[in-house]
């Protein structure tokens, strides 16, 4: 389970203090697949840092699998990002200097498995799986952009995580790459893991169970009713 309760934050803007999310409160359970969609500024990608212990609330707690990660060192907080979540981000932030294969493989320097030979296997079998083998010794400026989300997509996958934050995924993909980034992510969900995604891209959204609207640093909606909001 996924669950925020409250979560505020505010950021001191050129004018005045911003209030970027505004006491929001949103449940995930296993298995669940859910979007939440808004205008640019609305206060989306500061939710799913705030819900992936990337940027901690003003106000409010954030439980993953029943643990708050910001009560937790911050090295222990790595770790537990590491072995629960996964991330991918629109811009990919892979490491430029490293291959398709060890940028995957580096997702497990987190949790200080990198040199097991299953972690290795497993990085192999999702470079596969997402079509990469041929590329596997390229550089990331060496890759088009679907080749690079794929590879940020099996990263975020390496470590078996029982969560998926993604950040607008798909905003730089052609259809066909979106639909295998999604796909993914669909599947990821039907063996129970969670899936909260952020997007303008409403194809993306309507692969998840439910749809959020995001305004102003609020939820509005939620359809259906299967994510808790207040």
């Amino acid at each position: 389970m996924l669950e925020l309760t409250n979560v505020s934050k505010t950021y001191q803007g050129a004018s005045g203090p911003v209030q970027a999310v505004k006491a929001v409160s949103l449940t995930l359970e296993a298995g669940q697949f859910v979007a939440v969609q808004g205008p640019s500024g609305c206060g989306k990608s500061t939710l799913l840092l705030m819900a992936g212990g990337l940027m901690h609330p003003d106000q409010g707690t954030v439980r993953v699998g029943g643990v708050d990660p910001y009560t937790l060192p911050p090295d222990k907080r790595a770790t537990f990002r590491g072995e629960k979540i996964g991330f991918v981000f629109q811009q990919f932030h892979l490491v430029p200097y490293l291959s398709v294969l060890d940028n995957v493989l580096a997702a497990a320097l987190a949790t200080g498995s990198s040199t097991r030979k299953e972690v290795s296997d497993r990085a192999r079998q999702l470079v596969d799986q997402f079509g990469l083998s041929h590329r596997m010794h390229h550089v990331p400026n060496s890759l088009s952009s679907g080749e690079r989300q794929r590879t940020a997509l099996a990263r975020a996958l390496l470590n078996e995580p029982s969560h998926l934050l993604a950040d607008e995924p798909t905003g730089n993909l052609d259809r066909e790459n979106a639909e295998t980034v999604l796909n993914a992510m669909s599947d990821f969900a039907s063996a129970g893991g969670t899936v909260l995604l952020v997007t303008h891209d409403d194809l993306a959204a309507s692969r998840a169970q439910t749809v959020l609207t995001m305004r102003a640093g609020e939820l509005e909606t939620s359809s259906p009713a299967t994510a808790a909001t207040r």
